[in-house]
């Protein structure tokens, strides 16, 4: 520490004592003074502490003398004085030097004051590189300071953060970045700390990554991303900002922003983009794959293929195909949601056990970028097809395709009310009630009752001898009959037949009244002699009479044998006809005259002989007791035959012009044109409809009538089916016979072979496929679902083309429930949907199980829930105003929204017409109607029945 000097400037003279806080007086007393002492105490403080300076006045014997003083402490900065007191800020050795103005004396060697550093207050880290590169060092100095900026030495370590090594005051790092570098003092936790900040950069350019902003596994076509390169030191720490050349593939690419390096993506594909870096960096280049892939992989099942018709025998079929995704590997194949491997070639192959009817094949594949397809193809399988190729209606007919089922109710349930026909029985009853007996006998007569001898007279008349050999002939008509009387008929059906008995006649009136015209004749043969001469001649005189025979009961049974056999002949037949009457009677026969009228030759007549007349009573002739016996005796014997003659014809007319007749009028040969139900075709559509009757057969219980029925169309598809699919057993391998279970009175079966045949024409016809306006066809939707549907199909065009044929399948549904199913329906759909365009082109699969009911109302059927629903779309608009994906509608969320709408709805009931018996059957009253109730919808052995009960 530097010391005062002995002689101080004359500045410090000019101190005076009353300045100086250490002067010992302020005048001068005492000796004289020799020397001036300064002190100070402590001689060593802190920065910031003070100390006090004493001056004291000596003379020559070391006597203090008391004088003013005044002292100066050097060096002047880092320190303040006030008063004796000195506070130092600054670390360094400060000299207080008294004086004694009034002798003009210095202390010419001062006191000495020692200043140290006070304890730390801040710390700061200096770096000798703040920036350096990657791995490499530099040193850190930790500069600590007190309170008043004085550095304090030692005791010091660097702080820094994880990614920084630290080697005691020495940091790098391998990571490229800012760090915040500190440092600590022992001992001074709470001091601040002043970091300093250490940028660590890359090294050279080492590698280039080409990278692509969205990154995605694929593009689907017109999505957009950003290429980029990112280029490391040997480190591995990114070097920002080095430019390079991008190449960028053509075509399929589109470049939307150049200086960004935009791209669009405008085709399926896989493309190479690639960049190098600019001098002197042009060695290092990368390579970048996009895919572009909006596609699935491709499904392909060569066969079945869709809409095929496959027969077989029910066991398994081998189904082959291959799957193959363009651009990445199939991820995932499942075949009706059961996974089936795939080949490293793509190929796969699955057994699969159809069932009777149409079958779904439902693929779906997914790629390993989550593209998905699905195919979707159907095929009807069934032992047992009708082939149309070269056929006509008849040439398709299906034996037993109808069934007409008539009960013991039905032919007579034993109440004959005719103001309430609901029977056979009381049918006939009706009809023989109103019968026209004259136009029923009419023609018939003329049957001999009597031929006898009635007379030999002669006669003599002037010159003329007469005689005369007469003999009476009569002869029989029925004129005028009254009414039959009241008529009991029952019907009792029978194996192989019916039996049946017709009693006309009760107690009160009688069965039958006939008026008998009687022509009664007498030729007379007349030998004439006259002069000799002999003339024979003959005339007839006659006379009409009338008498009336009646008849108080008459019974006729007959038994009747009715049989058809599918390929054999239709057997009519009266096997046994019993006859019984009652109370017959005829009237006595009055007197009758007769009269003659001869005439002779001319020659007589010019010798004026003749005329002359002839007249007597029968009774002058022979006894009317015995005529009338006579004539009753064969009436009475013959009547019987007659009657019979007379009814017998009736009979076997019922047997014959009836039974039969309205069973061969079950052949029909016709055409139906289609309606236009569907839209307007270019031609008109026909379908040739035959039928004829295949069996009849009776049992106890009732009835049973077979009827073939064909239906058979111009082919209008190009289409080569095997045909019309056959039930054959619902490939059981057994089909049995359907016999009806006779709950009720009147029925009606049709054979789902019979269906399907009919859907088979329709579709072989063309009539199915075409365009069809669903708004129209619906009645319009009003702003809203039309038919209540939740979707507004208003303004739709549905254009169907039936790869398949619609089928009605009866083998897989329990209880009286039948499915409707449709393979393969390829349909383009076009219309306005919330306002947009919607467009689609989709194949549509289902199976819809519809259970039908019966009651006293009508028919009613119910919709089940689908037993699937399939929408395979081929081609679609993409979305709706952006609302909803058209795809995932059609194919995911349709046919949940149509279940949901239609499953467990119920339509009806549908009451079935009355039957105009007067309209169907000559002879009946006009108002006669049939009626069934209780109706009851079943289905047995391959029929669907419709039964009810005559009201």
């Amino acid at each position: 520490m530097a010391r005062l000097s002995a002689v101080l400037p004359s500045a410090l003279a000019l101190v005076t004592c009353i300045q100086a806080v250490g002067c010992t007086g302020s005048g001068v007393s005492g000796n004289v003074a020799d020397r001036v002492v300064s002190a100070v105490e402590p001689t060593q403080v802190a920065a910031g502490s003070p100390a006090s300076v004493t001056c004291t006045v000596f003379d020559d014997h070391d006597r203090v003398v008391v004088t003013p003083t005044t002292f100066e402490v050097s060096p002047a900065e880092g320190r303040t004085v006030e008063g004796a007191t000195v506070l130092p800020t600054k670390v360094g050795t400060y000299t207080a030097v008294c004086s004694a103005p009034a002798f003009e004396m210095v202390d010419p060697t001062g006191a000495t004051l020692e200043v140290v550093a006070g304890d730390p207050a801040r710390v700061t880290a200096i770096l000798d590189h703040p920036q350096v590169a990657v791995f490499e060092k530099t040193n850190v100095t930790c500069a600590v300071e007190d309170a008043y900026g004085n550095v304090i030495e030692g005791g010091t370590q660097v702080v820094a953060p994880e990614g920084v090594a630290v080697a005691d005051h020495q940091v790098s790092s391998d990571a490229v970045g800012e760090y915040s570098i500190g440092c600590a003092v022992a001992g001074f936790a709470d001091i601040e700390v002043v970091p300093a900040t250490l940028v660590v950069t890359a090294g050279d350019p080492a590698t280039v990554e080409l990278i692509a902003t969205p990154m995605r596994e694929s593009y689907i076509v017109g999505l957009m991303t950003n290429l980029s390169w990112i280029v490391r030191d040997a480190h591995g720490n990114v070097i920002p900002n080095v430019p390079g050349t991008l190449t960028i593939p053509q075509p399929g690419i589109t470049v939307v922003d150049e200086a960004l390096h935009r791209v669009r993506f405008d085709a399926e594909g896989r493309y190479t983009f690639t960049v190098r870096l600019d001098a002197p960096w042009e060695a290092l280049t990368d390579d970048l794959t996009l895919i572009s892939d909006e596609s699935g992989p491709v499904i392909t099942i060569p066969w079945p293929q869709r809409g095929e018709t496959v027969q077989g025998q029910g066991g398994f079929l081998t189904i082959e195909g291959t799957v193959i995704d363009a651009f990445g590997e199939v991820d995932s194949f499942t075949v009706n949601g059961k996974a089936v491997p795939v080949a490293a070639d793509g190929s796969f192959s699955l057994q699969m056990l159809p069932r009777w009817g149409v079958n779904l094949i439902d693929a779906h594949a997914a790629d390993g970028f989550g593209n998905v397809t699905k195919l979707t193809p159907t095929f009807a399988y069934s032992s047992e097809y009708l082939s149309y190729v070269e056929k006509d209606a008849q040439g398709v007919k299906q034996d037993d395709g109808l069934e007409l089922l008539v009960g013991q109710d039905f032919l007579d349930d034993g109440d004959h009310d005719p103001t309430h026909v609901n029977d056979l029985a009381t049918m006939l009853e009706v009809l023989l009630g109103d019968l026209d007996l004259l136009q029923l006998v009419q023609g018939f007569g003329n049957f001999d009752l009597a031929n006898q001898s009635l007379f030999q007279q002669n006669f003599s008349l002037g010159p003329l001898q007469i005689v005369l050999d007469g003999t009476l002939q009569v002869t029989a008509s029925i004129v005028d009959p009254t009414d039959i009387g009241p008529t009991m008929v029952t019907i009792d059906s029978r194996l192989g037949g019916i039996d049946s008995s017709i009693e006309i006649g009760d107690a009160v009136d009688q069965a039958l009244v006939l008026t008998l015209q009687l022509e009664a004749k007498v030729p007379v043969t007349l030998d004439i002699s006259v002069f000799g001469f002999n003339v024979d001649t003959s005339l007839t005189g006659g006379a009409t009479l009338y008498t009336q025979v009646s008849l108080d009961s008459l019974l006729l049974a007959p038994k009747i044998d009715i049989q058809k056999t599918p390929g054999g002949q239709l057997v009519v037949e009266v096997v046994q006809f019993d006859t019984g009457l009652t109370g017959l009677e005829i009237d006595p026969i009055q007197d009758v005259v007769l009269s003659f009228d001869l005439v002779l030759p001319q020659f007589l007549q010019d010798l004026g002989l003749g005329p002359y007349t002839f007249s007597f009573a029968l009774s002058q002739l022979i006894d009317l007791t015995q005529l009338t016996d006579a004539i009753l005796d064969p009436i009475t014997s013959q009547f019987l035959p007659f009657v019979i003659d007379l009814v017998e014809p009736f009979i076997q007319g019922f047997v014959d012009d009836i039974l039969v007749t309205l069973l061969e009028a079950l052949k029909l040969e016709t055409s139906i044109d289609l309606p236009e139900l569907l839209g307007p075709k270019p031609q008109p559509i026909a379908l040739d409809l035959y039928t004829d009757l295949t069996s009849v057969q009776f049992t106890d219980d009732g009835g049973q009538i077979g009827l073939g029925l064909g239906l058979y169309a111009d082919k209008g598809v190009e289409r080569e089916p095997l045909g019309a699919i056959q039930r054959d057993g619902c490939l059981t391998g057994t089909v049995a016979d359907f016999a009806y279970g006779w709950q009720n009175t009147l029925g009606g079966a049709i054979k789902t072979d019979a269906i399907n045949s009919a859907l088979f024409a329709v579709w072989w016809s063309g009539f199915l496929n075409g365009p069809l306006d669903l708004g129209g066809l619906l009645g319009g939707g009003g702003g809203g679902g039309i038919g209540g549907l939740p979707i507004n199909l208003e303004d739709f065009m549905l254009d169907m083309d039936f790869l398949l044929t619609p089928i009605l399948s009866d083998c897989t549904a329990e209880g009286g429930s039948i499915t409707v199913q449709v393979g393969d329906l390829h349909a383009f759909i076009a219309g306005d949907l919330l306002g947009a365009p919607l467009d689609a082109e989709v194949y549509i699969d289902l199976a819809l199980p519809l259970e039908f009911s019966g009651g006293a109302d009508g028919l009613s059927v119910t919709v089940g829930q689908f037993e699937f629903f399939d929408v395979e779309v081929i081609d679609s608009t993409e979305d709706v105003l952006g609302l909803f994906d058209v795809r995932d509608l059609l194919e995911n969320q349709l046919g949940g929204i149509l279940g949901s709408f239609l499953t467990g709805q119920t339509f009806g009931p549908i009451a079935l017409p009355p039957i105009d018996l007067g309209g169907l059957i000559p002879g009946l009253p006009t108002s006669l109607t049939l009626e069934l109730g209780d109706l009851d919808v079943s289905k047995d052995q391959g029929y669907v029945v419709i039964s009810g009960d005559l009201k």
